[in-house]
């Protein structure tokens, strides 16, 4: 024998080398193809919420939705108009601190 008693490390060696090249492969492969699997699953999850957004966009577009009427169209004007003046002081930390009362109204 020319390998002397190293020869069986050797072998032993090329063995667990193999299995691992074995498994690296194996791997590789699942690897692979989970990476096609999750392509071609996110491209048919956006088809179907293209679809499900198109249907959706379709049917409020045909429904016959009220219109608000000139009440409620000034009271939200009036809101709107308030909110924007409304300067809420905050303290050094940037919490908000509570208004003071207005005893002028």
């Amino acid at each position: 024998m020319a390998w002397g008693r190293h020869g069986g490390m050797l072998a032993e060696l090329g063995v667990e080398i193999g299995g691992l090249l074995v498994i690296g492969g194996f791997l590789w492969l699942s690897i692979r193809n989970l990476k096609l699997y999750i392509t071609e699953s996110l491209e048919t999850l956006s088809e179907q919420l293209a679809q499900a957004v198109m249907s959706v966009a379709q049917s409020a577009a045909s429904a016959n939705i009220e219109q608000p009427n000139p009440m409620q169209m000034m009271l939200m004007q009036l809101i709107q108009q308030r909110m924007a003046t409304i300067d809420q002081p905050r303290s050094p930390t940037g919490q908000f601190e509570a208004i003071p009362a207005n005893p002028d109204k």
